[in-house]
């Protein structure tokens, strides 16, 4: 059942002032939507694949399970791998 209710000119003032934060908040949600839409439209340009390139004695390496002893290549490697999980596991020095 519907009440009865009077319509003043200091009734409208609260009703308008709700409506408008409504809207308001309607079109942020609105705009929060398209700026998510562009942000996952805009992509970046594919980048260009370079061909790997690995040291000979890496390769020997990975081959026979033995480094060499003096290569500047396997100590580049191990040295890669100190600040890591399997660096901490066994010494790569």
């Amino acid at each position: 059942m519907a009440e009865d209710f009077e319509l003043t000119p200091g009734s409208i003032s609260p009703i308008v002032d709700r409506l408008r934060v409504i809207a308001g908040e309607e079109q942020e949600r609105e705009l929060g939507a398209e700026i998510e839409q562009e942000r996952q439209a805009q992509r970046l340009a594919q980048a260009k694949i370079l061909p790997h390139i690995l040291h000979l004695d890496i390769v020997q390496f990975v081959a026979t399970g033995v480094p060499l002893a003096h290569s500047q290549a396997c100590q580049l490697a191990f040295a890669a791998l100190l600040d890591t999980a399997a660096g901490q596991c066994i010494d790569v020095t």
